[in-house]
């Protein structure tokens, strides 16, 4: 039977909170045992003992571990868009993975993990090539209200510079095709304004990866194109909100094309 990584992983997590009961069942495995038996159980229990420090290591390989843990439930739910997760959620790991392998000395670095968390950021820069060959893990990443422009903007995020630029070309030659088949067809205009998000908040890793983000520039009215409207943050996504099918539905009526 394959097993995978993940449930290691939870196997790992567990041992590390039964620390406390692992040591002792280890301390008392030869406790009223004579003879052989008694011999035969202290062999056991030296092959099984850990150490403080090898519960620490322990420790240390849950905390890396987490941050992909977390990544591929986000990836997994049923029902809601996941490209445009992609990249933000690339570049968390890639933080978390590079603060992890920063705060682990040589000393500490008893069971090879900074060898395993490097192997894992080339592992992460591959794929992260790989997505960017496409324009759809970006397109979808700017479309989300959560991320826009202002995300790769953002010069703390240290996101390649030339990743705003490509996105905001890409979406300016598709607002202008699809401008183009629509000029016949006028939205009507909607006479209720948008109503807040009725979902429960969502707390996790796709939302620390944005948060933060910023609004873009709000020009004045008459030079605002849809685009424009868009990317100034206007009518921004509720905090935790996580469904961004249903924002869409609502808001794409109210960026009219000037």
């Amino acid at each position: 039977m394959r097993i995978r990584w993940n449930t290691t992983n939870a196997e790992i997590e567990r041992g590390t909170v039964l620390e406390p009961a692992l040591t002792r069942w280890n301390a008392e495995l030869a406790r009223g045992l004579t003879g052989k038996k008694k011999a035969a159980a202290a062999r056991k229990a030296a092959q099984l003992h850990l150490m403080p420090g090898d519960f620490e290591n322990l420790r240390r390989i849950v905390n890396v571990m987490s941050i992909l843990q977390e990544a591929t439930l986000d990836l997994s739910k049923k029902g809601v868009p996941t490209i445009c997760k992609v990249l933000p959620l690339y570049k968390i790991v890639q933080q978390h993975l590079e603060d992890s392998l920063a705060n682990i000395s040589l000393a500490e670095d008893t069971c090879n993990l900074r060898a395993a968390i490097q192997a894992g950021l080339d592992k992460l820069n591959k794929h992260t090539e790989k997505a960017l060959v496409s324009d759809f893990p970006l397109i979808g990443a700017v479309l989300h209200p959560a991320i826009r422009l202002a995300y790769f903007k953002d010069p703390l995020r240290g996101n390649d510079e030339d990743l705003a630029s490509r996105a905001e070309t890409l979406l300016e030659h598709l607002y202008d095709v699809y401008k183009e088949e629509l000029t016949d067809s006028t939205p009507a205009t909607p006479s209720t304004k948008p109503m807040a998000s009725t979902m429960s908040p969502s707390k996790g890793i796709f939302r620390r990866a944005v948060a933060g983000t910023g609004l873009g520039k709000l020009l004045p009215a008459k030079t605002q194109t849809e685009l424009q409207v868009y990317f100034s943050g206007i009518f921004p996504m509720a905090e935790g909100d996580d469904d961004i099918l249903a924002w869409w539905k609502v808001i794409f009526r109210y960026c009219a094309v000037y």
